[in-house]
């Protein structure tokens, strides 16, 4: 399974902010679209892809939080 996220980046090209996973490269670029609209110090923004296991999504899904 393919996810998408938007790395926001400063003005010298550091990565400062990862935002949520998205199902779509062009979803994620809207969203750091928006934020780079609304925080004057963003300058620049790049598309990740991660490659996420079914089974991985599933324990992700399945994991018991009481016990923290």
């Amino acid at each position: 399974m393919k996810a998408y996220y938007s790395v926001i980046q400063d003005y010298l090209g550091k990565d400062v902010l990862y935002l949520p996973y998205t199902g779509s490269a062009k979803h994620s670029a809207f969203l750091a679209q928006k934020y780079l609209e609304h925080v004057p110090p963003a300058q620049n923004f790049t598309i990740r892809k991660i490659y996420v296991s079914a089974s991985d999504v599933a324990l992700m899904l399945n994991q018991n939080y009481t016990e923290l």
